[in-house]
């Protein structure tokens, strides 16, 4: 998604050595923008982008003074629509703009503004929008004006929900403009140069031009000064940072941070303990979006930027762990990739802190410095074209009754060659899309609980399915969504225990007869008894640091990740709730301390017949081998592709013993719902035995036979 912008209009800078050149800058842009379109031109619409480098988005000066200068040249209200992490920056600061209803919120995130589109439809069809009747029916009823000004900040990992909110826009823009009295202004943000996505995106729907805009990069200044670098690596940087914490005074603020998340788990064993009374904070960037700088509260409640006696250690790693489609094996895997130079580019701002005193701030780079390892890629990994490309797709099927051509939008995002058809066909083959038609064919219940849930499992299309089929009863939906909420979070909250086999005894739950079934109702066990004997479970805030165990003091998980299992298993029960119109898929009140008695096996085949639909290609195949030594051992592979697959963890998913009591005509099959790819070894997480009733429904039509 990058390009130069050829004829297109731009409006630049005279001299990037000015610290208010960018101020200037941005005041001569609104002033172009503000301006009429051509005489000729029927509707009163211009689009446009603006680059802002990343050393001007580390100064935290883009959403204030975009305000500024908007205001100062057009009266009209404005909405901003932004990332997570961007709104949660901008939560904190006193904008001029009005505080909004539902959200209480001054600016949108992507799925926010989504969800307001959606409300804002009239039914189906391009054109068909809700008549707005009065000026202030925005900040009173979240209708949107027709005179507006929509500033759109671009995730540069592209979210579906970001990618799904701006096709919403506009489409909703294109629209409204043809409208009497419209005047729109929509205004998207990146740090890219080059990006045409808008450009694109515009083109499918009208012949309206975009102009490009770009603030001046700010040459006087130094990211990360060379007496700030600290270039030792491997256990070398490690002794410096632990020799430097330990020499400051106690009543110092030390933070160390990670960027990427730190994966090694022996690091600072002999320092943590001892560092208790200070405010010591493992700060883990989130790799999967974006690498800004970020307002770090320490133990204190004292922020990085308040507090003077703080001292920040940042370790530049050149590898993370994230999601991939991988194209030879055809799986979203978790695994490890090298970081591109663009995230570098990103990364060497964020380490700037300009609101940290150098002298208290030292940057661990390595030899490579900001640049990327040998053979890395140069662009960032998209989320639409790898982990949420079936989401996206389907969200934007879902959106093909606004008048939205389907394909032409995939085609502006989805560059990948072979992903979007890849999911298309998958999709097509559940029955989430119509083979023909562009749109969902779940039916009505389904199609609603789909689309409704889709943005709380991050856009994962197998989740949102396995949610949405229909249940006979509501306790086969609640355990349904209890085990949605275990796969979203498996990979980010790990469980830790201190013996192994405590951690094996605690990990059946309230299900005694699938207690041999595999690691997944192993796991889920597990958060069950973690949350009705931790006492203060229910009160965690999502800033909390420590760590929440069991009872026994002995399985553990860090707070955040319990905040998250509680408010996303609230979030669900409120959405399914929340559908008036079809009661069949509602949760009563429940508390999993209450929990009684078992399903019975006929509930619990119809659960996992929706999870082997949903996985339908990560069913796996289990049979008996012998190594060199004679030794028998249990070989899986993943039947869709026949890919060989490692079943492994702490929790063994089916031990020797366990498929001699499975087996079936000498096989066990199953669902793994989590992939990592370690080197080239396919490694399978969260595994569950299905019947081979249940996986022949499923693989009578897959590529490989069995």
């Amino acid at each position: 998604m990058s390009s130069d912008y050829g004829s297109e209009a731009s409006v630049g800078s005279d001299d990037p050595h000015d610290p208010e050149t960018s101020l200037k800058s941005l005041a001569r842009i609104m002033e172009d923008f503000e301006k009429a379109p051509e005489p000729n031109w029927l509707a009163d619409i211009r689009f446009g982008h603006l680059v802002v480098p990343s050393c001007l988005s580390a100064e935290d000066m883009t959403t204030g003074s975009i305000l500024s200068a908007i205001r100062a040249r057009i009266d009209c209200p404005v909405i901003f629509v932004l990332s997570r992490h961007k709104q949660r920056i901008c939560s904190t600061e006193m904008l001029d703009l009005p505080v909004l209803p539902k959200h209480n919120e001054t600016t949108l995130e992507y799925a926010w503004f989504s969800s307001i589109l959606e409300e804002n439809r009239a039914g189906e069809g391009p054109g068909n929008w809700k008549p707005m009747e009065s000026v202030d029916e925005w900040e009173r009823n979240l209708m949107l004006p027709k005179q507006v000004f929509v500033v759109f900040s671009l995730d540069p990992y592209m979210s579906a929900d970001c990618a799904l909110a701006l096709t919403g826009l506009v489409q909703w823009a294109c629209d409204i403009s043809e409208t009497q009295s419209a005047s729109i202004r929509v205004l998207t943000t990146s740090n890219l140069f080059g990006n045409n996505l808008l450009s694109e995106l515009v083109s499918i729907r009208s012949s309206y031009p975009v102009a490009h805009y770009e603030l001046p990069i700010l040459r006087y200044v130094s990211a990360v000064p060379e007496y700030a670098v600290d270039n030792s690596e491997g256990d070398a940087m490690y002794n410096s940072i632990a020799n430097r914490v330990l020499a400051r005074d106690e009543d110092d603020a030390n933070a160390i941070l990670f960027v990427p998340p730190l994966t090694r788990t022996d690091i600072f064993p002999s320092i943590t303990q001892p560092l208790t009374h200070n405010a010591l904070l493992l700060k883990h960037m989130n790799d999967t979006g974006p690498l800004m700088k970020w307002r770090l509260t320490l133990q204190s409640q004292q922020t990085l930027q308040d507090n003077p006696a703080t001292v920040i250690e940042i370790v530049i790693g050149r590898r993370c762990m994230r999601h991939i489609f991988d194209k030879d094996i055809k799986q979203v895997v978790y695994t490890e990739t090298a970081l591109t130079q663009t995230e570098f580019n990103d990364i060497q701002w964020w380490a700037y802190q300009p609101n940290v005193h150098p002298d208290n701030k030292i940057v661990y780079l390595g030899s490579d410095g900001f640049h990327a390892s040998e053979g890395a890629a140069v662009y960032r990994p998209l989320h639409v074209e790898n982990d949420q490309a079936g989401g996206f797709i389907a969200g934007v099927y879902a959106m093909s009754h606004w008048g939205i051509q389907v394909d032409r939008v995939l085609e502006a995002f989805v560059k990948s060659p072979g992903v979007a058809s890849e999911m298309k066909e998958r999709l097509q083959r559940v029955g989430i899309i119509h083979p023909v038609t562009p749109k969902l064919c779940l039916g009505d219940a389904q199609e609603s609980v789909f689309k409704a849930v889709l943005h709380l499992v991050r856009y994962d299309h197998r989740i949102a399915h396995f949610i949405a089929l229909k249940s006979s009863n509501a306790e086969v939906r609640r355990l349904k969504v209890q085990v949605a909420v275990l796969m979203v979070l498996a990979t980010d909250w790990p469980l830790e225990s201190l013996d192994n086999e405590t951690f094996r005894i605690r990990g059946w739950g309230v299900f005694d007869y699938v207690t041999r079934w595999g690691d997944l109702w192993q796991h889920l066990g597990l958060w069950k008894y973690i949350s009705t004997s931790c006492q203060d479970f229910e009160t965690i805030e999502v800033s909390d640091t420590f760590s929440v165990s069991g009872r026994d003091g002995n399985t553990v998980v860090r707070a955040q990740g319990a905040f998250i299992f509680r408010q996303l298993t609230t979030a669900l029960e409120t959405t399914l709730n929340g559908m008036t119109e079809y009661p069949d898929v509602h949760l009563p009140p429940h508390r999993i301390r209450d929990e009684v008695g078992d399903l019975d096996i006929h509930q619990m085949t119809q659960l996992l017949r929706h999870l082997a639909c949903a996985y339908n290609y990560q069913i796996t195949k289990s049979r008996l081998a012998h190594d060199d030594e004679g030794e028998a051992y249990v070989k899986h592979v993943l039947v869709s592709s026949n890919t060989p697959l490692e079943l492994r963890g702490r929790l063994s998913p089916l031990p020797l013993g366990t498929f001699m009591e499975l087996e079936q005509s000498g096989f066990v099959y199953g669902v793994c719902t989590q992939l990592r790819l370690e080197g080239e070894t396919l490694v399978g997480d969260q595994w569950t035995f299905i019947p081979q009733s249940l996986a022949a429904e499923w693989c009578k039509g897959s590529r490989r036979e069995f």
